[in-house]
């Protein structure tokens, strides 16, 4: 499409989460995500159950 990948945000816990990561400019992982789903490049954050995700964009707009 064009676009650029830096404006692009993706999260992930599974196996399937480094494939997505590599067209994104932010990479954000959960805490309790697996650890073949998190890289020394993503960021971390909350866990799932403590709303990782809502977390990081929370922190991040501020």
């Amino acid at each position: 499409m064009g676009g650029d990948t830096g404006n692009i945000v993706v999260s992930g816990d599974h196996w399937n989460g480094p494939g997505v990561f590599a067209a994104a400019g932010t990479r954000v992982a959960v805490t309790n995500a697996r650890e073949e789903a998190k890289a020394p490049e993503y960021m971390i954050t909350a866990s799932n159950n403590e709303d990782g995700v809502a977390v990081f964009f929370e922190k991040s707009s501020e």
